[in-house]
């Protein structure tokens, strides 16, 4: 009697653990594993079990944060009775959305898993997962990463029911020292045939000319450009394309 009044204030109660087959997925494929349930001190009834994906994010407009649930996965709607120290296990697999931001600087996703316990305190157990890009959005990725652009801000904006993402990348090889700020606004997974783009190029000048360039934004080059399927098949193709887009841009600022 005494065990079942610590296990409903959740002293010696039931638990849930997710344990994932990988720590990674690209978008639009499946995440496997198994859900282990270990019995507590005491017999106990378990009303549900379910698991939600969540994202978590900075909006880009004031850097408040974002936590959002992408998806709810019913692991079991019967309630079922666990004994003490019992272990249950359930297969897990969810497919992953193909149209979310990719996992980022500031852009995160996990699984909360949650035991819901007939007259105790529910279960819960959080599990951190990375989303990877695909299509096309890994091959330009790819190109920057080439180009020797790494990440070091992002953040999402809402657009027609979607996440956009904006990222800003620092050159460390090509390009060096002459950016103070490169940026790509980009919304995964729209197209197998296309990325179509939102770029910002806010180049270097001298301290000559610096607030004359920067006071009529002579030195900023913004537009949005279409790569096709044809024009970045391959990593080594988009780092050619964004470069000569880059160079460009240097040319006719």
């Amino acid at each position: 009697m005494f065990e079942t009044l610590l296990a409903s204030l959740g002293v010696g109660s039931a638990k849930i653990d997710l344990i994932l087959d990988k720590p990674y997925v690209t978008a639009g494929e499946k995440v496997t594993g198994k859900i282990i349930v270990k019995g507590g001190s005491t017999e106990q009834t378990i009303e549900g079990l379910s698991v939600n994906f969540k994202m978590e994010s900075h909006q880009a407009a004031n850097l408040n944060k974002i936590t959002e649930k992408i998806a709810a996965i019913s692991i079991s709607e019967e309630p079922f009775t666990v004994q003490p120290d019992e272990i249950k296990t359930f297969p897990f697999h969810f497919t992953c959305p193909n149209h979310i931001p990719f996992s980022s600087i500031s852009t995160k996703y996990f699984f909360d898993s949650d035991l819901e316990i007939l007259r105790g305190i529910d279960s819960h157990d959080r599990d951190y997962i990375k989303v990877l890009p695909t299509g096309m959005t890994k091959l330009f990725l790819d190109g920057l990463d080439l180009l020797g652009f790494k990440p070091k801000w992002e953040a999402l904006t809402p657009e027609q029911g979607r996440w956009g993402q904006i990222i800003h990348f620092q050159p460390t090889t090509h390009f060096a020292g002459k950016f103070n700020q490169v940026a790509f606004y980009l919304q995964p997974g729209t197209s197998d045939q296309e990325l179509e783009f939102y770029y910002d190029f806010i180049m270097k000048v001298t301290e000559d000319h610096g607030a004359l360039f920067e006071l009529f934004h002579l030195n900023e080059k913004e537009g949005k450009y279409t790569f096709t399927a044809d024009e970045i098949s391959s990593p080594e193709q988009a780092k050619i394309k964004i470069e000569a887009l880059i160079k460009s841009s240097l040319l006719h600022t």
